[in-house]
């Protein structure tokens, strides 16, 4: 009874912290507006997506597996704005509930699912960006799922456990490359525990194989389609230099910690007091290394973290955020494994640090406008608006312009809009919203600007202080 009482805990608090005053704290921009564009001219053509959202550092498409995941609850929903919040709170308390379930005759497995389920809860990177919701934050998710059917597997070797693995890791990776440190993890320790049995070590790395190629196959269509395309182009990238690598290792060590133990004191000193526990707690009762991965699950953990950590650090970009889910997710259950008694205390202390008021409130701090207030303004100015229209965008939270959260916004209430960049006649009006940053006409330049040439004529529309769109004419 208790155990339930605790997973109820754990489900409200999770709702909680995700959903608070999301209405005012949700900043619809770039990345989710660039997700419902998809979505909404999927519908329209009734042409699923080949490709998934391009990876940041390499021109390399992701798996649309994402888009594929919420695109029922899109049209179900009527194209609400809340759809990947929705998704992705379903997808996370279902597995989480369906795993209390699977679990709850073996005390053990359920306290650390418990554990586990606390921490994915209530981490301070995990709610920042599933707040945001946007496509790595469902790697921790598939990755977690796929470390207990990777268990699974050494207990009992079977067809279902063993591509079940594959699948949940061939997810997490489809949803963002960010989890390819998390694969080669498991390859190498794939090689290390089974290396006495070729078979097993064959059919697991199979598995992984087909999980991935199921995932990619829409990728690989478009690949063959237009004659490997992304793959040469990130050949090119690699080859004239364009991946920086001149990156201070050290740095990026601490920053990784800090993002991992955020609000933690001492994150660098607390990670590494971590490492050493279970170090010592894995070569306790054996003194070689393959012997302490043997059955042990914290030991692997370790091990899946330090490499994944290894490879984030050693990564020739800037270490962003959203990088850090392969790592935080075996930190995380290498906390939630280790002996129970230090697994609670730990995770307690975790909580007293990760539920602070001062932290709590910035999860619930209001964006420039309310969704409600953007939508208003738009569907208004859609009404006024006849003549098709190109659009772009100036902010002062980005230097991008192409605006896809506008496109996507001005679509859905009617508005006739065109892409510069593909249909450079089709309009002879172009929309510039100027989103918390300021434009003057003849001064403020970019390509698509540039693209649409000299203009003849200038309308503004006023929404709030900080928004305002301008229609341009063209001469």
């Amino acid at each position: 009874m208790k155990n339930w009482f605790f997973v109820a805990v754990i489900i409200l608090t999770f709702i909680f912290l995700r959903w608070f005053n999301l209405d005012h704290s949700l900043y619809f921009q770039n990345d989710m507006g660039r997700d419902f564009l998809v979505l909404y001219d999927w519908q329209q053509s009734g042409k699923p997506p080949l490709l998934g959202p391009q990876n940041s550092q390499i021109g390399f498409n992701q798996s649309p597996i994402y888009f594929y995941f919420f695109f029922p609850l899109f049209i179900l929903s009527q194209h609400s704005l809340y759809t990947t919040n929705i998704i992705l709170t379903l997808i996370y308390l279902s597995t989480f509930c369906i795993g209390v379930y699977y679990f709850r005759k073996d005390s053990t497995k359920l306290i650390i699912l418990t554990l586990l389920g606390l921490l994915f809860t209530i981490q301070p990177q995990m709610i920042l960006q599933q707040r945001y919701i946007w496509n790595p934050s469902f790697v921790p998710l598939f990755l977690a799922v796929s470390y207990v059917f990777f268990l699974q597997m050494q207990i009992h070797f079977s067809k279902k456990n063993v591509l079940l693995f594959g699948l949940a890791l061939g997810l997490a990776v489809g949803m963002n490359l960010s989890a390819i440190p998390a694969l080669i993890g498991y390859l190498f320790l794939t090689i290390l525990l089974f290396r006495k049995d070729l078979k097993k070590l064959l059919l697991s790395f199979l598995s992984v194989i087909i999980g991935l190629i199921l995932v990619f196959l829409p990728v690989i269509i478009f690949e063959i389609k237009y004659q490997f395309q992304m793959s040469k182009r990130v050949i090119d990238q690699i080859s004239s230099g364009g991946i920086s690598s001149a990156i201070p290792i050290w740095g990026k060590t601490v920053s990784l910690s800090e993002l991992l133990l955020q609000s933690v004191p001492f994150q660098s000193f607390v990670l590494l007091v971590l490492i050493g526990i279970c170090f010592f707690l894995a070569f306790k009762a054996k003194k070689t290394i393959l012997g302490s991965l043997e059955g042990n699950a914290n030991a692997q953990a370790l091990f899946l973290f330090l490499v994944s950590s290894s490879l984030i650090i050693l990564a020739p970009f800037p270490l962003e955020a959203h990088y850090i889910f392969a790592s935080l997710t075996f930190l995380l259950i290498m906390i939630s494994t280790l002996p129970q008694k230090a697994a609670i205390i730990t995770s307690v202390m975790l909580v007293y640090f990760w539920l602070q008021p001062a932290l709590l409130t910035s999860y619930f701090l209001a964006a420039p406008r309310s969704l409600a207030q953007t939508t208003s303004c738009l569907e208004t100015f859609c009404q006024q608006q006849t003549e098709p229209l190109f659009v772009s965008v100036i902010s002062n939270t980005h230097n991008y312009h192409y605006g896809p959260e506008f496109r996507y916004l001005l679509k859905e209430y009617g508005c006739q809009i065109k892409n510069i960049e593909t249909e450079p006649n089709a309009a002879e009006h172009m929309a510039v919203v100027a989103d918390g940053a300021e434009f003057k006409l003849g001064e403020t330049n970019y390509f698509e600007l540039e693209m649409f040439g000299e203009v003849n004529n200038e309308q503004v529309t006023d929404c709030f202080d900080k928004l305002q769109i301008h229609v341009l004419q063209r001469k």
